[in-house]
């Protein structure tokens, strides 16, 4: 089971992943402190100087880039102002949101997906053991450059969520001068008669010596295979 949700007719980056890390990026910093940023040339080094399938994935989308976009690409990471109503956008000012949209570069995605375990509904009756996930990503000029993903996998047994098998929490982060990091995954099951799977972390993103941002990331999952979840500035 899969479902996505997009923000943004052509959409806005992530108010709550590379927007706020983006965001905090110095508009009047001088080339050498913007090193990846400076030029196309200085992001495919970067990229390709991580040795990592995923940046040599984006290395490849950016270089295909007409060069107009490649510059646009860089800016759009280093705009304060711009990112300013992604920020906002993530918190749901609805004005933000109409700013975020009219920028019309980039696209931010959510989803659930889920295994409902091998027994169908005879399985649902008695025992079944199940994941469910929830993620965000951010996507530049067709190019995903963030992403956070937060799993749980728990069993079900008479169509109650009896027991949280495990957790983790994931990402990956294109975007320069920007660092990612998570607490530990807390999970448990809400108390009857909810009995639902849950698992949260706070997701801190870092931009050396500059500023901070903190997202709670939160997915909870029930007995019947519903699956929701959330990131939300705090």
């Amino acid at each position: 089971m899969r479902t996505i949700s997009r923000a943004g007719t052509k959409g806005a980056v992530a108010g709550a992943l590379a927007a706020m890390t983006m965001a905090m990026i110095p508009g009047q910093a001088t080339a050498a402190d913007l090193g990846p940023t400076a030029s196309p040339d200085a992001y495919v080094k970067w990229l390709e100087g991580k040795s990592d399938a995923g940046a040599n994935e984006v290395a490849k989308q950016f270089k295909a880039l007409p060069a107009e976009k490649q510059t646009k690409f860089l800016e759009d990471l280093k705009d304060p102002e711009l990112n300013k109503n992604f920020l906002s956008a993530g918190s749901g000012d609805k004005a933000a949101v109409r700013a975020a949209n009219a920028a019309g570069d980039a696209v931010v995605e959510s989803g659930t997906e889920g295994g409902e375990g091998t027994g169908g509904i005879a399985a649902r009756a008695a025992s079944d053991d199940r994941w469910a996930s929830h993620w965000v990503t951010d996507t530049l000029f067709g190019i995903k450059v963030t992403k956070v993903e937060l799993k749980v996998r728990y069993r079900v047994s008479g169509g109650k969520v009896t027991k949280v098998l495990g957790s983790a929490a994931s990402y990956y982060n294109y975007v320069p001068a920007t660092s990612f990091k998570n607490t530990p995954v807390k999970e448990w099951v809400s108390a009857a008669p909810a009995s639902n799977a849950h698992a949260e972390t706070t997701w801190t993103g870092d931009i050396t010596g500059l500023a901070e941002w903190s997202c709670v990331h939160h997915i909870w999952a029930d007995g019947r295979g519903l699956i929701k979840g959330e990131l939300k500035r705090v």
